[in-house]
């Protein structure tokens, strides 16, 4: 009896089925085509894949033999591999929902070389049922302020950012999401406009020294993020004025004070920075500005001279007194700044306006490695572990006297940024280091 029922059983199989079809189909949507992927079947041994069968419609695919749906077949795919589960149906109408649904072929391999549609092949069941809708694709372009970084606008003044957005669905938004320079949460707003031409502004109480830089998103109908720019940050350089630059007074070395000035100064001459003090008197203020031969250059020899962004000074006023600010223009925060090290020690600044995590600063085109890196604070502090601050200059140097180039990477600071703090001389280390300036002297 139990024969009788297996018989009836076989004859009331679908013929050519001869397993269930591919799983876990799915499909993808894109611009005028659908992208199919799925997974290998299992096959009995001996026997051997031989291809897969696409099937498409714009209405669902019955529970056929598939055989009785050969018409709605679009493509056979060898089933050579991994590479060999995945098509990409193109030249589709963008808004037309298509149907779809896979079969693949075996044959028993001890009946000779099994080949698609060949005579000792089956084919199998359908797979799951898919859908996809193929959509226009969808794009964000700023038209302003220019990107990747644009020229510096004035500190203080509202900035707005306009987009030309085409195809965005019409239940998605487009955000605008900024920040200053150097900061890690982001602010968002709402795009705002008509015709696929938007617009938000910033505020211009962000607009500082430290400099703005922002991106623009949506959702594509597949729910894919849609950008620009299409990787990082845009970066928005802003004009402003230096903060006022004031230390004690004194004429002993410790006294003495490592500074620099963040950003691109309108006018880098030394004279124009340092005219508050009047005309350089080396019994009123000092200043040195570079390393020759382990001793600092004194730059009050030649005022006019100007500062580059990144280089640090000595600097030492008899009196306590201010130096009045300066015009600067922010540093570009979508790229890292570079500094190039001569060899032994150099005077360098943070050249951004905001604090910069000693993790995010390394040496390039050098065997060496970034060795030592000190500030001055009436004593010299080792910076490992800690951070670069505007205003303050450093001394720097790479392993073995080599030259090199500085990194300094403008990246969103670290949460703990604001508790960090540089630590003292490590007592591992056997530091052979002296800063003089002038007649002071201060071995380490």
């Amino acid at each position: 009896m139990t024969g009788r029922y297996a018989l009836i059983f076989w004859l009331l199989m679908p013929l050519g089925a001869w397993a269930q079809g591919p799983p876990n189909l799915e499909a993808v949507p894109g611009s005028q085509e659908n992208t199919l992927t799925w997974n290998a079947p299992t096959v009995e041994q001996g026997d051997s894949l031989t291809c897969y069968r696409v099937y498409r419609d714009t209405a669902p695919i019955p529970d056929d033999t598939p055989a009785d749906q050969a018409e709605k077949r679009i493509a056979e795919l060898e089933a050579t591999g991994e590479s060999s589960r995945t098509f990409t149906d193109s030249g589709l109408s963008n808004g037309t929902t298509y149907h779809y649904r896979v079969t693949v072929e075996a044959g028993e391999t001890d009946e000779g070389t099994p080949s698609c549609g060949g005579p000792n092949v089956d084919e199998s069941s359908f797979s799951n049922r898919v859908l996809a809708t193929p959509f226009a694709a969808v794009s964000l372009q700023i038209t302003g302020p220019e990107t990747p970084v644009s020229d510096p606008v004035d500190a203080g003044e509202d900035i707005e950012v306009t987009v030309e957005a085409t195809n965005v669905p019409s239940d998605e938004t487009v955000w605008l999401q900024y920040r200053e320079g150097g900061r890690s949460a982001l602010s968002e707003d709402e795009m705002t406009g008509r015709d696929g031409d938007l617009s938000a502004l910033i505020s211009g109480d962000r607009a500082t020294l430290r400099g703005l830089e922002f991106k623009v998103l949506t959702l594509n109908p597949a729910g894919d993020t849609v950008r620009a720019p299409a990787d990082g940050m845009a970066s928005i350089r802003v004009a402003a004025e230096t903060k006022s630059l004031s230390q004690p007074g004194g004429t002993a070395q410790i006294a003495y004070r490592l500074v620099s000035f963040p950003g691109d100064l309108e006018d880098p001459q030394l004279s124009n920075i340092f005219a508050p003090l009047g005309p350089y008197n080396p019994s009123e203020w000092r200043l040195f500005d570079g390393v020759t031969d382990e001793n600092y250059t004194e730059a009050g020899n030649n005022l006019s001279s100007s500062v580059a962004p990144g280089e640090g000074l000595w600097f030492l006023p008899r009196s306590t007194g201010a130096l009045s600010p300066v015009e600067s223009r922010s540093i570009r925060t979508d790229q890292p700044f570079e500094i190039p090290l001569e060899e032994g020690w150099n005077l360098i600044g943070n050249p951004f306006a905001f604090d910069v995590p000693m993790s995010q600063v390394r040496v390039e085109n050098t065997a060496g490695t970034l060795q030592e890196v000190f500030g001055y604070n009436g004593d010299f502090v080792n910076q490992e572990g800690g951070r670069l601050e505007p205003y303050r200059g450093y001394l720097v140097r790479i392993s073995d006297g080599k030259s090199g180039t500085l990194v300094i990477a403008p990246g969103a600071e670290p949460a703990s940024a604001a508790a960090a703090s540089a630590r003292g001389p490590d007592a591992r280390w056997a530091v052979d280091l002296s800063a003089q300036v002038g007649q002071a002297r201060d071995p380490v």
